[in-house]
């Protein structure tokens, strides 16, 4: 299956944050985002749980 996805969160995302982003993800029909941790990893274990909630149904990769 080819998945297609954003790097990083959209730039049509309302609000800020990861959680937003994943939504619009979903809402743009794309089933892939890659997490850009490019100067800083930001998120703790309990953003971490919410990004694992918020994600279902979209392939998760990381740039660091």
């Amino acid at each position: 299956m080819l998945r297609i996805g954003t790097a990083g969160i959209p730039g049509s995302t309302k609000g800020s944050g990861i959680i937003n982003g994943l939504k619009r993800i979903k809402e743009l029909g794309l089933n892939a985002n890659e997490l850009e941790f490019v100067r800083n990893i930001y998120m703790n274990e309990a953003l971490a749980r919410e990004v694992k909630k918020a994600a279902s149904g979209i392939a998760l990769t990381v740039h660091a």
